[in-house]
């Protein structure tokens, strides 16, 4: 009867803290991680830019990001984010942002950013 009773309360006890660890554990999430979007492609190019996923967990008053295509003509683009469009990502919902143009034909990109 002795080790009925001890497997019952080894049982009862791995329940208690298996029950714990699930409550505690609820409120802890992932760190985000860096990720990378690609934009339209305008004038047959298109070009990449990384997100920090520091800057989406605790988002910056604001941000330019400058991207670079090493095509036929390289060029950039920066592209700025308001701590607005940081929390806005966060959320898991999309921002959608227009590079600046490229002086030589004026042409810009659209990036559409949301966190994966």
């Amino acid at each position: 009867m002795a080790s009925g009773r001890t497997l019952r309360t080894v049982v009862v006890g791995i329940t208690v803290i298996l029950s714990l660890l699930l409550v505690v554990g609820s409120g802890c999430t992932a760190a985000t991680k860096d990720f990378t979007i690609t934009s339209s492609v305008d004038v047959d190019h298109s070009h990449k830019v990384t997100i920090s996923g520091a800057d989406i967990e605790s988002p910056p008053a604001g941000k330019t990001i400058t991207t670079t295509q090493d095509g036929a003509v390289p060029h950039t683009h920066t592209i700025t984010f308001t701590k607005q469009d940081y929390e806005t990502i966060k959320k898991g919902e999309v921002v959608n942002v227009t590079s600046s143009a490229f002086p030589a034909n004026n042409h810009t990109h659209k990036f559409a950013m949301k966190k994966p």
